[in-house]
C-alpha cells in the first residue's frame, strides 16, 4: 500500500475510533510520522505518486479552512538539499552552498519582517513562520527530509498541537 493510501486509511480509522468528538483531535500518519488534526473534516485529498501533498479541509469552500502536508523537496535551482535550503532561508545557517538569490526570495516570503523561528521536538527541528492569518511549519524529520505543514485557520497553539508540542 503506498503512502497516500496509508495516510487516508489511518485518518479514516482514526475518525471512526475517535467518534468525531468535538475536542478529540485525530491521529494522522504522514511520511512515517504521526501528527494530529482537528476532528470532523469536510474533505480530504491527496496529490502525487507517493502522497507528496495531503490536505484536510474543514470548510465547504475549496482552498479555505485547511491543514496541508507537503513533502518539501529542493528544486534544482536551489543548488543544495531541502534541509540546508530551509535552514539558510530562515536564518539558522549562515554559510551555505545554496543559491543566494533563491534563499533571499524564500526568506522574503517566510522570514523577513515575519514572525518566525525554531522549535525543537525530540530529534526534530521545526521551523515556523506566520504570514498574515496563515501558519507554516517546516519539519526536519529524522530521515533528513522536510515536511511543510500549513493552515489558514489554525492558531499558533493549534499548529504546535499538530506536531505534538
Amino acid at each position: 500500500m503506498n503512502g497516500c493510501k496509508q495516510a487516508l486509511v489511518a485518518l479514516l480509522c482514526s475518525l471512526v475510533a475517535a467518534g468525531c468528538m468535538a475536542d478529540d483531535w485525530v491521529l494522522l500518519s504522514y511520511a512515517g510520522l504521526n501528527f494530529s488534526v482537528p476532528p470532523s473534516p469536510q474533505a480530504m485529498g491527496v496529490k502525487g505518486d507517493d502522497s507528496d501533498f495531503f490536505v484536510v479541509r474543514y470548510g465547504a469552500e475549496k482552498s479555505k479552512q485547511y491543514v496541508a502536508f507537503t513533502r518539501f523537496l529542493a528544486e534544482p535551482q536551489y543548488q543544495c538539499d531541502s534541509i540546508e535550503f530551509v535552514r539558510a532561508a530562515l536564518g539558522e545557517l549562515k554559510k551555505t552552498e545554496c543559491d543566494q538569490q533563491e534563499v533571499t526570495m524564500f526568506a522574503k516570503v517566510f522570514a523577513n519582517d515575519k514572525k518566525h523561528g525554531l522549535l525543537k521536538k525530540e530529534n526534530m527541528d521545526v521551523f515556523y513562520s506566520e504570514l498574515d492569518d496563515s501558519y507554516f511549519l517546516f519539519v526536519v524529520t529524522p530521515d533528513k527530509s522536510v515536511i511543510k505543514i500549513d493552515s489558514d485557520f489554525l492558531s499558533e497553539a493549534d499548529m504546535k498541537r499538530v506536531i505534538g508540542l
